[in-house]
């Protein structure tokens, strides 16, 4: 990510570590695993 230039917090960067998800594809997979169980999360103002 910081080569493409954006800036990731240092704290979300190890929680993505500590939950094996350090790499994009990882956390998509994750995303499309958390959503194929049949949840969705809820989007409020």
């Amino acid at each position: 990510m910081k080569k493409q230039g954006i800036i990731v917090a240092l704290r979300l960067l190890s929680v993505w570590i500590r939950h094996d998800l350090e790499t994009f594809s990882k956390r998509l997979k994750a995303l499309e695993a958390f959503m194929a169980q049949g949840n969705s999360p809820v989007l409020t103002e």
